[in-house]
């Protein structure tokens, strides 16, 4: 069937807020002879040309465990982190476990990394994909790709000083190997040699009735140096076993699934699972569900840009089927896209710089905000500024 797809629009909002473009539409949508009313808001930035832009992954996590929060709690915790920057707009992010099926319930089927770190490595993570940045300020849309669990001692500039491979809770059986244990461990007394005791600051461990997925993510600093035997192993605390790299109290040891190949070296990532758009052709879909959606696409020139699609609220707003939100991204210039939520969580909001606070900007079919599991946005830092 040759497609037949027409975007009617009035533009009825239009704005550049810290670099930001936003824009939002209504209008009607024809693809292959059917109409529907749509809601289209949209925001897109170019962190390749705009060195005052980067994006960002924002999430509600406590320091100690995955946690749900609606977009504007998740921005709110976020700005503590970046005092001297301004989070300009933002939206929804990964598909997460909403029903806890698999553990907690705020655990994305992609990653979701935050400067650097690998807060969660996605409890599915081969079927989806990622959208993020590098340091350098390049955006992508690829997929992501880990090398195993490593132990980063990280010094007082942040840089890295040395990557070892790491068995987590496991009895070592090579001289060369390095251990990490938490209290998990059953067997603490059995860990031999000199331990180095890590004081916990953050982690998320992945779990389902207190039994751990076997994903970790957990930060801390020297605590001490000990030979003694260890009958328990507290929870704000990590054994360090093994291996013949200098660490001193000033340091940080992160452990976490690292990533690799192309994903190497990822600033800030989210993700998603449906690919709607590749080498600038719209992908074909034997989803057909009509729901509200949230979209990432990369265009040829570096701008990187969000829309949301209202839906469920017929005859006013109806959403749409993947197949189309591949054409609507097409539309705005994507030369790569894919999906990253739908359904209740699909949510835009946006800095008013008069009132200072953040407004909403599209029609969330809750009626409400939903408490999701992470979100990810653009934010502004003056350059030269830290």
């Amino acid at each position: 069937m040759k497609d037949d797809f027409k975007l009617r629009i009035a533009l009825k909002e239009n704005k550049i807020v810290l670099g930001v473009n936003y824009k939002k539409f209504i209008g009607i949508m024809t693809y292959n002879g059917k109409e529907t009313n749509q809601q289209i808001t949209y925001m897109a930035a170019n962190p390749t040309i705009d060195s005052n832009i980067s994006l960002v992954a924002l999430d509600s996590f406590s320091k100690t465990d995955l946690v749900k929060g609606n977009l504007l709690r998740q921005i709110k915790i976020s700005k503590h982190r970046y005092p001297n920057s301004r989070i300009v707009s933002a939206v929804n992010a990964d598909f997460f476990d909403i029903k806890s099926n698999l553990g907690q319930n705020a655990a994305t089927v992609g990653p979701h990394i935050r400067d650097f770190n690998v807060i969660f490595e996605g409890y599915d993570y081969k079927r989806s994909i990622s959208v993020g940045i590098k340091k350098d300020g390049t955006p992508f849309i690829l997929k992501p790709e880990f090398d195993g669990y490593h132990l980063d001692v990280i010094n007082e500039k942040g840089e890295i000083k040395s990557q070892i491979k790491v068995k987590i809770n496991e009895h070592l059986t090579n001289p060369n190997d390095v251990g990490v244990f938490i209290s998990s461990f059953l067997e603490p007394n059995k860990i031999k040699g000199s331990k180095i005791l890590i004081k916990i600051t953050e982690k998320a461990i992945h779990k389902k009735n207190g039994i751990e997925n076997g994903r970790y993510f957990i930060k801390g600093k020297v605590e001490s140096i000990t030979k003694e035997s260890l009958d328990t192993i507290p929870e704000d605390i990590m054994v360090l076993v093994g291996g013949n790299f200098p660490i001193t109290k000033n340091d940080i040891i992160r452990i976490q699934n690292r990533p690799s190949g192309a994903f190497k070296d990822v600033y800030h990532a989210v993700s998603g699972i449906h690919p709607l758009v590749e080498n600038g052709s719209v992908i074909r879909q034997t989803n057909v569900a009509v729901h509200p959606r949230t979209a990432v696409g990369l265009k040829e020139d570096g701008t990187l840009f969000f829309v949301v699609i209202d839906g469920r609220q017929s005859p006013k707003y109806d959403g749409v089927m993947l197949e189309e939100l591949g054409h609507i991204m097409k539309y705005f210039g994507a030369v790569k896209a894919m999906n990253l939520d739908g359904g209740g969580s699909s949510t835009m909001v946006l800095f008013d710089e008069d009132t200072k606070k953040y407004v909403v900007c599209n029609s969330p079919c809750d009626g409400g905000l939903r408490r999701n599991a992470n979100g990810v946005g653009f934010i502004y830092t003056k350059k030269g500024d830290k």
